[in-house]
Parts: structure tokens; sequence; C-alpha cells
């Protein structure tokens, strides 16, 4: 586990308080954490060379760059990584987390002259995994959710000892479990994350639990084997039953043509006024509570209960400043014909 515990963690300076919140949770500190600007993406050999990469930057597509923001919001986007730059930079067996807009995004490199991007030139250099977004990903500017906590997921996953595609799976169970009930921006989030490297490699060993009941010598080996191989049949079947779980379990957001009522649509667009934001498409959706699960509620929390009935979603109008793309949007819950609360999310 020391070998990926020292950490390159790179933040658009706009987002320094919730990237310094995912590695205080995934690391215990974030006192290393680079901000771009000021700092730029000549990073030291020492540093790229770190086998644990956290990375929440801007993004776009077809681009071998990822990028910075100032803390004012100002439209400037500097460089944070380069692909052309780190390669060669990049140790055997580093982990990266990439928060950023089209992170994963694979294109072909005669788009780019003939270089390809940050993601194949991590695997290139031989990175065990890199785990990043295909399209927009989003994030709150301040706090965690969202693309924040699904790369947390996966990287603490790994830190305790399980494999890429153990971890890739835990950190979507964990991540709906966090979420829900899960909006529809967490429902992109957990469509779009994807692992790129190979998810039989277990990067940091853990003491086994297993009891070697044989002794030494061939046996002893066979007997390990077993036991492990048991320990590993065993995971499985728990992620299995805990998938069907929230398959059955989590109320699900359907989207719908039916546009709020007036007086939730005023209420919406004064919100993303308040925040910032000027308001432009609207989007509804109608959440979905399954049958069986309501059910197993005790009468009392059943007669209680106070459904969540909408979720909708106001977009701000999209600006582009050179290769970035930034969106800003207001989630809202709806219950009961009232909006009971909103949260901004910013595309990384």
């Amino acid at each position: 586990m020391g070998h990926y515990r020292p950490y390159f963690g790179v933040t658009a300076q706009i987002w320094e308080k919730s990237t310094g919140l995912s590695l205080a949770h995934t690391f215990g500190a974030s006192t290393d954490l680079k901000d771009v600007p000021p700092d730029s993406d000549k990073w030291p050999v020492p540093l790229m060379g770190r086998a644990a990469h956290f990375i929440n930057c801007h993004g776009a597509t077809v681009s071998s760059q990822f990028f910075g923001q100032p803390s004012s919001g100002q439209q400037m986007y500097p460089v944070a990584l380069d692909a052309a730059y780190v390669d060669g930079k990049i140790s055997e067996g580093t982990l990266a987390a990439a928060e950023c807009c089209y992170g994963g995004e694979l294109y072909d490199p005669a788009l780019l002259r003939g270089q390809a991007g940050i993601c194949n030139t991590y695997l290139a250099n031989k990175a065990h995994g890199f785990f990043a977004s295909t399209t927009i990903a989003y994030g709150p500017p301040d706090a965690n959710a969202q693309a924040d906590l699904i790369c947390q997921y996966f990287l603490q996953s790994v830190l305790r000892g399980a494999s890429l595609g153990r971890a890739t799976l835990e950190a979507r169970q964990n991540f709906v479990k966090a979420a829900s009930p899960p909006d529809p921006s967490d429902i992109k989030t957990l469509a779009q994350f994807n692992l790129y490297g190979d998810p039989s490699i277990t990067p940091v060993q853990v003491p086994s639990p297993a009891l070697d009941l044989v002794g030494k010598g061939p046996a002893k080996s066979i007997s390990l084997f077993t036991a492990e191989r048991v320990e590993r049949l065993d995971r499985r079947k728990v992620l299995f039953r805990s998938g069907l779980t929230l398959a059955a379990t989590e109320p699900r957001a359907r989207s719908t043509k039916t546009k709020p009522r007036k007086s939730v649509e005023t209420r919406l667009r004064s919100e993303a006024e308040r925040l910032g934001i000027r308001p432009s498409k609207i989007l509804s959706f109608v959440v979905m509570h399954p049958r069986p699960a309501m059910k197993a509620l005790p009468k009392k929390l059943r007669a209680t209960e106070v459904s969540l009935d909408r979720f909708h979603v106001v977009f701000g109008e999209a600006d582009r400043s050179g290769p970035v793309v930034r969106v800003v949007a207001v989630i809202a819950k709806e219950t009961g014909g009232e909006v009971v609360s909103v949260s901004k999310v910013e595309s990384r």
C-alpha cells in the first residue's frame, strides 16, 4: 500500500476545495495538491513518477491536454497536463483517476497529427489503470459528488487490496448507495466512468485472512491457493447479490416530456439565477419507486414517508473559450409540487 500513498494530485484552482476533500478522503491529506494556475503543466519528473495520480481539471473532446482555471472563475484555461510532456515520465504500475470531461475519450491520433490522448499515453507508459469519463463529467465546485465520489471510491478500493476490475465494480455500487436516490447527473456519472487497463491486476497486496491448516511444503501452497480462490468466489457472490439488491430497491429517474407546473418552473429559474446561472433549457424526470421495496417498509414509515416525485435539471447557457466547453446546471428535487432542494454542478 505504501507504494501508492505518495500521490500526484492536480486541480483547476477553481475546484481546489473539492479536490482537497477528495485527496483527504482517499490518501488522508491534501497538503501536496497542485493548483493550475499558478502552477503550470511542466511537472517535475519525481512528482510525475509517483504511483497514484488524482486529476480534477477541465477536459475537452479530441484533446491531448487537461486544463486549469483560476479561482476567480475567469474564462482562462492554462494547460495543466499535456500528453506529449508526460510521455516517458509515467512510472510503470501507475494508477490514475481523472474527473476531467472526456478524460477517457479514445480518439484517432491522426486527428492531432499523431498525438495520442492522455489516457492512451499513460497506458503506453505501462500504467496499470486509468479511470476516467468518456464524455462531459459533472461535479460541484466546493463539495464532493458525481465525478469526485466515483473517482475516490475507485482508488479507495484499490488501496484496500481490490483488483482493478473489482475496484471499478465496488466504486459503482458504492456510488449508487451514496447517491440514493440517484439524480440524472448521478446516472450519467455511473454510465460514463470506465476502467482502462487490465482488470485482473491487483496493485496493492494485503494480508489474507485465510487460515493455512496444512503446514509447510507444497501442500501449504495448495492450501493457500485454494483458500484465496474460495475467498475470491465469495466476494464475487457478495458483489453480485449487492447488484441485484440495488437494482431491485433503488428509485429510478425517467425522462418525461411533461413540463413542470408554472410555480415550480418560476422557482427553478429563480434559483438558477440566484446561483449565477442564466437559465436556458429545463429537463424533467419522474422518480419511479420500486413497489417491492416500498411494500417492505414498516407501516409507520410508509404512512409518514415523503416521497421524492421529480428531478429537474436547469442548464445554463454553455460558454466556450478555446477547447473547453463549460456547462453549469442546477439540479432540483420536487416533492408534492414543491421544490425542496437545489444543487449546482459544473462540467469538469
